[in-house]
């Protein structure tokens, strides 16, 4: 016999459960929450918002999922208030950006100005988009690697077992 299905409520505060278990972990305040439909690409739990309000935004499926599965998605996003590597990651990453921007915008302005010839901002560009994006990379790499790390020691903190809970989330062995 197939259990009976949960009301909305039910699962939503199952939801909440496994996430002040974590909360709790951490010792975090109460994030805001958004539940959203499934998109393709996206995952089922990730941050949003901006430096000063960040939320978790989770997808309506993970409100079915096993209390496990929702933990696995769920401690790698909140290891974001518990892992200043993966910050300090984020920082350097828009400084990069900001970094980019301004050199560009003065590279451009100095070819208009007839002090930089036209091939040496062709080069100049080349090289640095290249170097932009292989530090970009490496940036946003590091910083999903350590809030991967900080998820997983946030597993342990609030008494679950990484393995168990990356078997119930159907994630392979990273």
């Amino acid at each position: 016999m197939d259990p009976e299905p949960q009301s909305d409520e039910e699962r939503r505060e199952a939801l909440y459960r496994t996430l002040d278990r974590l909360r709790t972990a951490a010792g975090i305040r109460d994030p805001d929450v958004e539940i959203v439909a499934r998109r393709p690409g996206r995952p089922p739990a990730r941050l949003a918002g901006t430096a000063s309000r960040y939320r978790v935004v989770v997808t309506d499926d993970l409100l079915d999922a096993p209390d496990q599965a929702r933990a696995w998605h769920l401690a790698p996003v909140l290891s974001w208030w518990t892992t200043p590597g993966a910050r300090w990651r984020h920082r350097l990453l828009v400084a990069l950006c900001v970094a980019g921007v301004v050199v560009g915008a003065g590279a451009v302005a100095a070819a208009l100005a007839g002090v930089l010839p036209a091939l040496a901002l062709v080069v100049g560009g080349l090289l640095l988009t290249i170097a932009g994006a292989v530090c970009g990379h490496r940036l946003l790499v590091g910083r999903r690697r350590a809030l991967a790390e900080g998820g997983t020691e946030l597993l342990r903190a609030a008494g679950y077992d990484p393995a168990t809970a990356r078997q119930a989330a159907g994630v392979g062995p990273s």
